[in-house]
């Protein structure tokens, strides 16, 4: 299994914390095609709350991702990446 962890964060904006009360996520995922699958059933509603109350968002992804999945998370410019993987430690991958 080529499990990945993602680790979410952003700044909740001035005003806006009653909306949005959950501002760092932790999610593991069975593999790439895990996590596409969640963002396409849940993104809409994710995106919608984002937009709406948080700025800064930030992800850090641990794990081998498929080439697919690296283009998906491409796709989503508003959002700072960072990948790492097990062969790369603790560096940036």
């Amino acid at each position: 299994m080529n499990e990945l962890e993602v680790s979410a964060r952003m700044t909740i904006r001035n005003g806006e914390v009653e909306g949005f009360k959950q501002c760092a996520v932790r999610e593991v995922y069975e593999g790439s095609q895990g996590l596409i699958e969640y963002r396409k059933h849940v993104g809409e509603a994710i995106n919608k709350r984002f937009l709406e109350f948080a700025e800064h968002h930030a992800a850090a992804i641990y794990g081998n991702p498929s080439l697919e999945l690296v283009a998906f998370v491409k796709g989503h410019k508003d959002v700072e990446s960072k990948w790492y993987s097990p062969l790369g430690g603790l560096e940036p991958g």
